[in-house]
């Protein structure tokens, strides 16, 4: 992954253990009876290729324009690590031995970064905890950068707490789930209402006084490759959500993230074309929805009965993960492939909006905008794809994808659009 930090830095780089190395496959239950080793759930698989993407490139003379979608990967098999003698250190970092065990996953990564740099306030080799904080039960590790975000516990964090369910059985209820003390609240609320996961089960620690030793710990994997190319696990364990399909999808919705426009412990990010793009979108019919202001019932109920979406890129519509085959969900920037990759292993046409303006102020706060002509070309173009998708009732075999049936309409999307009107 890209390294985000200056190259200036006094401090030397973190001595680091691949979970492969310490951690090999055993049959049957030997894993959690010996409490060491891999202990599989799924096997791996082959992801499934994604659908073509229809993308406005950032550059002034951009065009609405194709663009391959995802090839397959191979996605390792699923399950749990278990480990002996384990110290837990700042937001999750696990070491053995003095080494910090790579997962070789994104959050993973990211901690290494976090590990290697004197810039970061969350970095505990600054000021080595005093407290160590001695855990003789067996402790289920699930979270690490990023553990205030929603995103992340819907697609990082919250999967491996249910492979560890599926891995250890009964044995999960006797289990301790470690956790920040400062940890949001939803994240408690998540847990209990898609993992049964009780109050009494989770143990909090500070990052920054205390050194959780562990005497055994179980690491679970993530249900992805590391970059978000999901295993079919994912979309099984939510689709056990998803409401009853009665009746057909209906709404359209747009998201605002206008409350995390003011406070987040997430990247700070000011969309400043918000206003006029909200007024567009309720100009065409689009419903203004926070998903945050619903308890997890509604939310799944909002995405599951959405036949588009359109939105700030941003863990919020990473929740189209409850939406359903072909529903439409256009984003803007493109920060990140994560949405792309939801679509593909859910069936969703993608369409991405990339041209923008952006600034950071002082405080790091990012800030963008979205001309209004290009906001007015997206819906128009989303316009355009659901007139193609509703214009087939069923999909029979045999027959064109919604993605094959799109391109039928390629030249309008080729045509250089005029700066003063957008596409009809």
């Amino acid at each position: 992954m890209p390294n985000h930090f200056p190259s200036v830095n006094s401090m030397q780089a973190v001595p680091v253990v691949s979970i492969f190395d310490v951690s090999t496959r055993r049959e049957g239950n030997a894993a959690v009876a010996d409490w060491q080793g891999f202990a599989e759930f799924r096997p791996g698989e082959t992801s499934r290729p994604g659908p073509d993407v229809l993308v406005l490139e950032d550059a002034p003379d951009a065009l609405w324009t194709w663009r391959s979608g995802m090839t397959p990967k191979t996605i390792k098999p699923l399950g749990c690590h278990f480990l002996r003698d384990i110290e837990i250190q700042g937001v999750g970092f696990p070491f053995l031995q003095g080494h910090y065990i790579l997962e070789h996953v994104h959050t993973s990564d990211v901690g290494r970064q976090w590990l290697d740099h004197d810039t970061m306030s969350e970095n505990p080799r600054l000021a080595p905890p005093a407290n160590r904080l001695v855990i003789d039960e067996p402790v289920l590790l699930v979270f690490g950068p990023g553990f205030p975000v929603f995103g992340h516990w819907l697609l990082d964090f919250l999967p491996r707490v249910e492979i560890a369910k599926g891995v250890l059985g009964d044995a999960f209820a006797g289990m301790t789930i470690l956790l920040p003390d400062d940890t949001p609240d939803f994240v408690r609320d998540m847990m209990r209402f898609f993992c049964g996961v009780r109050a009494d089960q989770i143990r909090t620690f500070s990052c920054r006084n205390d050194m959780v030793v562990c005497s055994r710990v179980c690491l679970p994997s993530f249900a992805h490759n590391g970059d978000y190319v999901l295993h079919s696990f994912m979309r099984e364990f939510y689709n056990r959500f998803r409401p009853s399909p009665a009746k057909r999808a209906h709404r359209k919705i747009c998201l605002s993230r206008r409350t995390y426009e003011k406070t987040t412990r997430s990247a700070w990010r000011v969309f400043e074309t918000r206003e006029a793009f909200e007024r567009m979108a309720i100009e065409r019919g689009y419903e203004i929805v926070q998903p945050e202001l619903l308890d997890f019932a509604g939310q799944i109920e909002l995405f599951h009965s959405a036949e588009t979406i359109i939105g700030e890129h941003g863990s919020g519509m990473h929740a189209a993960i409850f939406s359903r085959p072909g529903t439409i969900v256009a984003t803007f920037p493109a920060l990140n492939a994560i949405q792309l990759q939801i679509g593909a292993e859910c069936g969703h046409t993608n369409i991405w909006l990339n041209r923008h303006a952006e600034r950071h102020d002082a405080r790091g706060v990012y800030y963008f905008e979205v001309t209004e002509e290009d906001l007015l070309s997206m819906l128009s173009v989303v316009d355009q794809a659901r007139s193609q998708r509703d214009s087939v009732v069923q999909d029979p075999p045999g027959r064109r994808s919604l993605s094959g049936l799109l391109r039928s309409w390629r030249p309008f999307l080729r045509v250089k659009l005029k700066r003063q009107t957008p596409p009809l």
